[in-house]
């Protein structure tokens, strides 16, 4: 199996999906570019729907979808 070995120049913004579960660690789902991030968030709510899912850049959040109630 190959393991992709991401890389993110280090002049461009990084942008990262944490998914907190209800139960279990926290971890990231995508990574990226802006333009990247921005078409992974679309996509990845129907496979997360009881996580709550963070959109940031750095400590900067810029969208916060929370599970159901």
């Amino acid at each position: 199996m190959r393991i992709h070995e991401p890389y993110f120049p280090p002049d461009r913004a990084l942008f990262i999906i944490w998914c907190n579960p209800r139960f279990g660690q926290r971890h990231s789902i995508a990574a990226g570019t802006f333009e990247a991030v921005h078409a992974a968030w679309e996509a990845v709510q129907d496979h997360y729907p009881n996580d709550r899912l963070t959109w940031q850049q750095g400590a900067r959040i810029l969208q916060e979808r929370g599970p159901p109630l």
